[in-house]
């Protein structure tokens, strides 16, 4: 697969809307993109590239389908344990 890059504006601390905690805060650094959980982001991008090119009913069924798998795996629950023991997670791609 391909690996998941930042696009060039992002970088630039640029965004497209308005955001609360403003556009240099650590939601938007590429660091902590890096650090998410690999099925997720995988999966994420998948989507993004198949809304400009599907049909919306399609597209629905589509994105449901990777929701539940990624929602099922061993990456989630781990996300979850890592929360609520506050701790920062260990993702395995799985």
């Amino acid at each position: 697969p391909e690996v998941f890059s930042i696009n060039p504006a992002a970088r630039r601390n640029k965004v497209d809307f308005p955001h609360p905690l403003g556009p240099t805060r650590e939601i938007n650094s590429p660091a902590r993109i890096s650090k998410s959980a690999p099925l997720a982001i995988g999966e994420m991008k998948k989507n993004f590239v198949n809304a400009e090119s599907m049909p919306l009913k399609d597209y629905i069924e589509l994105e449901t389908e990777r929701h539940s798998r990624v929602g099922a795996s061993e990456d989630s629950r781990e996300a979850f344990k890592a929360f609520v023991e506050k701790r920062d997670p260990v993702f395995q791609g799985r």
